[in-house]
């Protein structure tokens, strides 16, 4: 059962908590709001914020388009007592392979996604999950990212190294790279290697030694194969090659003619964020499995 709060957004969204009670995705107990003149909101009963606590609930849903907003009302929802845990924003509903049961199992235990591209972080935008690793806005090639696979724990312990800034043709920007040990990173959407170090060092600090997903995208046959060797219980290879190997995915449509001129990376990162031909992410993180949606 769930607890939603008022407004605007809710309004606007209303058919999106029908459409989940019509599925019996979760029954909605109880709608709140700042304001006390209301005994019901679009056909749900109204509680006041104060009488929260007197109400069973399983979770609540925030809806608001306004970040400052949302900010004072997570607030509100701390004093109250309320589980981070439990609490989540209304566009995850819109999300075509949402499942309240896995999404909550992710917001319990959040996985750290360790990966050599931009898919992590599309990937935690589209669950509505917190960063839980470093390797956010990074590119690390697969050669040397390999090497950093196969002792990942030592190399998380090494400082960063400033190296330079290099420009990249493709993306056209410039960006610091910054040596992880004897691995290069490419911290492609930051500016200043004192900003992307920060941003490093904060986040690795968040990873979830006990629940690592790790993604590795290559065109590297003989990198596919020490990938399958890891001792990683959840992982996962992108390649454009057919094969049987245990946890390599093909993604066979990179061959098409309208996929002429992009980086096969560029092509995977797109799968995190549903331009391409999309999949569960929530199944893919919790049991390491790639179930198609779209």
């Amino acid at each position: 059962m769930s607890f939603v709060g008022n407004g605007s957004c809710l309004f606007e969204n209303i058919n999106l908590l029908k459409y989940h009670e019509m599925l019996e995705h979760f029954q909605v107990v109880g709608v709140t709001a700042k304001s006390s003149i209301y005994s019901e909101i679009g056909g749900y009963r109204y509680i006041d914020r104060n009488d929260i606590n007197c109400v069973e609930f399983d979770f609540v849903i925030i809806f608001t388009y306004i970040t400052d907003t949302l900010d004072v009302i997570l607030k509100d929802i701390a004093a109250l007592g309320i589980r981070d845990e439990i609490v989540f924003t209304h566009n995850i509903l819109k999300h075509p392979a949402f499942n309240i049961h896995k999404f909550l199992q992710l917001k319990k235990n959040p996985p750290s996604i360790i990966g050599n591209s931009c898919w992590g972080g599309f990937t935690y935008h589209n669950v509505g999950m917190p960063f839980t690793s470093p390797f956010i806005n990074t590119f690390i090639r697969d050669c040397d990212y390999i090497r950093m696979l196969e002792n990942l724990n030592g190399y998380m312990k090494e400082e960063l190294e400033f190296v330079g800034i290099e420009y990249n043709e493709y993306f056209k920007r410039s960006y610091p790279v910054a040596n992880c040990g004897d691995v290069p990173i490419n911290f492609v959407h930051e500016t200043s290697f004192e900003n992307a170090k920060s941003c490093w060092e904060k986040r690795k600090h968040r990873i979830n030694w006990d629940n690592l997903f790790i993604m590795m995208c290559t065109e590297n046959l003989e990198l596919a194969e020490r990938f399958t060797k890891l001792p990683y219980q959840k992982k996962i290879c992108f390649v454009p090659f057919e094969s049987d190997l245990d946890s390599v995915v093909c993604v066979d449509f990179v061959k098409k003619d309208e996929m002429t001129g992009l980086l096969f990376g560029t092509i995977v990162n797109g799968r995190a964020n549903g331009a391409y031909p999309y999949y569960d992410p929530f199944e893919l993180l919790i049991n390491g499995k790639v179930t198609k949606v779209i």
